[in-house]
């Protein structure tokens, strides 16, 4: 019998995503460092002892369109959340991709996380997949939620419309789900990968997904299930400083560690492409 070399899948994927941290535990206060604007971002605009003329400057800079009304187009660097998102994204690809392949068996200090990203000269290549990852992700997330106000079956008044209409919009949320595994896989390969340049890293992602798209599709849902858990709680809770800070780290940690699945990801399409590097590691471990 033919020896099939063992890969990840969803469970191995979370759990190799969650063993990170514990890892390196350098990794936990390097994400804190480069998660920070994030954090200010979010919270900020929410604590009302903090000056209205900085909370109102940050909502403005957080606007696409904070210039001009009529701009139709989408700018991610000109949003303030985004650029920090970026920043967040980038940092975490690097560092993670970097710890996976070490293995447990390997420190790395936080002084070398911290060189490491200032010293890459690869940043060029992640923003312009960056940008283009954005403009789709909006672009797609407006075309479901015009589906949901009004969609053909949303205007209809017989009894079989609601769920029809219900079953429809979950499909086109799941389906932007399983697309969304592409886009944010590709932004990793332009993070990972040098010789990918301009669109070559989207069309390496779609090659790469081949025969692990399901892996993919239940990571996003499950990213999509913590942004809706998010929701859920912050119709519970009166708000204030506790909640802010608390809804705050919550949005954050869940963005850290989706592009860390997202990284692990990679590594598991990237060995479903080399069994036989597979077979031979697995042969020097045992």
């Amino acid at each position: 019998m033919e020896k099939k070399p063992r890969f990840l899948g969803v469970f191995g994927i979370i759990r190799a995503a969650i063993g990170i941290p514990f890892m390196n535990p350098s990794f936990i206060a390097y994400t804190c460092i480069t998660s920070l604007p994030l954090f200010c971002v979010v919270i900020l605009p929410k604590l009302s002892f903090v000056p209205s003329l900085i909370r109102e400057a940050i909502v403005l800079l957080d606007l696409p369109d904070y210039r001009s009304k009529k701009r139709p187009i989408f700018l991610p660097f000109i949003n303030l959340s985004e650029l920090s998102k970026f920043l967040a994204a980038v940092t975490v690809i690097d560092s993670a991709s970097t710890i996976y392949k070490g293995g447990a068996g390997r420190s790395i200090c936080l002084r070398d996380l911290l060189r490491n990203s200032s010293i890459r000269r690869r940043w060029r290549n992640p923003i312009f997949a960056y940008i283009i990852m954005s403009w789709i992700s909006r672009l797609s997330l407006d075309a479901v939620r015009l589906y949901g106000t009004a969609g053909p079956f949303s205007s209809l008044r017989n009894e079989w419309s609601p769920p029809l209409h219900f079953f429809t919009l979950l499909g086109f949320t799941f389906m932007r789900d399983e697309f969304s595994a592409w886009w944010q896989l590709a932004l990793v390969v332009s993070v990972l990968e040098e010789d990918k340049l301009q669109l070559d890293a989207f069309l390496a992602s779609w090659k790469m997904r081949k025969g692990n798209r399901f892996t993919g599709f239940v990571l996003m849902v499950l990213y999509f299930g913590w942004h809706c858990l998010l929701l859920v709680l912050s119709s519970f809770t009166s708000g204030g400083v506790g909640y802010a800070c608390v809804d705050g780290g919550l949005f954050c940690l869940g963005t850290i560690m989706n592009w860390v699945a997202c990284t692990v990801y990679y590594h598991d399409c990237k060995n479903r492409q080399r069994p036989e590097e597979v077979f031979a590691r697995e042969d020097h471990l045992g």
